[in-house]
């Protein structure tokens, strides 16, 4: 099936994407914007991210996959992404995606991890027929936790490992494994770094007050489908608080967590119930 490498005109710089064209050719049965995890996440669920919106050209589907600003192959640095920013580019994407198709297909977005909730906060505004949030983060200030805490870690193994080399090699300690690698300095506009990637202020800032299930039920919006990621077969109370804010109908996989680094992980359950959710059928 065809697959495109293209730039998006956007607000903030041009953003690098895919387009997957239906198979077989015709009338698209939705168009899907697939908004994909953030800083390690994102490069750990590349290939998945691939394979599903392929899945999903292969269900009749028009599906668009884009690296937002300051990531990957798009304009900007990393300091520069925010959520703000993140919002705009999707709203871009989504944007070039209807213009590109030229069918009036629906629009369907198709989170993952950060993406997913950024598809929750985006999907009535941007007027989504659909919207599938898969494994979301409810809460923005454990989830900067949870990548501080591997990106500590990260940095601990690299500096025993050195630490081991240099014993072998008799040159002598590079750094302790006790005080971990020496930070190296950030760029400007830098707050910190998480996994290799220099994050700026407004990021963590905006990551810190994230929290989805606070406020209202919506009145009105898409068809909601939110995927819970668990080995437990009925939804952990943050999810189903999540499903009373948005509307949304909870499926529970028991799959593994493909936006963690694994050997090869196998997201057929999920992008199966991709495919009947946004295509259809």
């Amino acid at each position: 099936m065809p697959e495109t490498p293209l730039y998006i005109p956007a607000t903030d710089g041009a953003l690098f994407g895919v387009l997957h064209e239906p198979d077989p050719p015709g009338p698209a049965r939705a168009a899907a914007l697939l908004l994909g995890p953030g800083l390690d996440e994102k490069r750990a669920a590349y290939g998945t991210l691939a394979r599903l919106a392929r899945t999903l050209a292969a269900g009749g589907c028009r599906a668009l996959r884009f690296d937002c600003r300051g990531t990957g192959d798009s304009a900007g640095d990393s300091v520069e992404t925010s959520l703000s920013s993140m919002e705009r580019d999707a709203a871009d994407a989504a944007a070039f995606l209807r213009a590109r198709a030229g069918d009036g297909a629906p629009l369907a977005l198709v989170g993952f991890r950060l993406g997913a909730s950024l598809a929750l906060r985006l999907g009535a505004a941007l007027g989504a027929a659909r919207v599938a949030a898969v494994a979301p983060v409810a809460g923005g200030s454990g989830w900067l936790r949870q990548e501080r805490g591997r990106s500590a870690l990260r940095r601990s193994m690299i500096a025993r490992e050195l630490a081991a080399a240099a014993a072998t090699s008799g040159a002598g300690a590079l750094s302790s494994p006790s005080t971990g690698e020496p930070a190296a300095a950030l760029p400007d506009g830098a707050a910190e770094d998480l996994g290799g990637l220099a994050v700026g202020a407004r990021l963590v800032e905006e990551l810190s007050a994230l929290d989805l299930s606070a406020g209202s039920p919506a009145a009105d919006g898409p068809e909601t489908l939110i995927v819970q990621v668990s080995p437990r077969r009925s939804p952990l109370p943050e999810v189903a608080r999540l499903a009373d804010r948005f509307r949304a109908r909870v499926e529970c996989l028991n799959i593994e967590p493909f936006w963690q680094p694994l050997e090869n992980p196998d997201p057929g359950p999920l992008a199966e119930l991709l495919r009947t959710f946004v295509c259809g059928g």
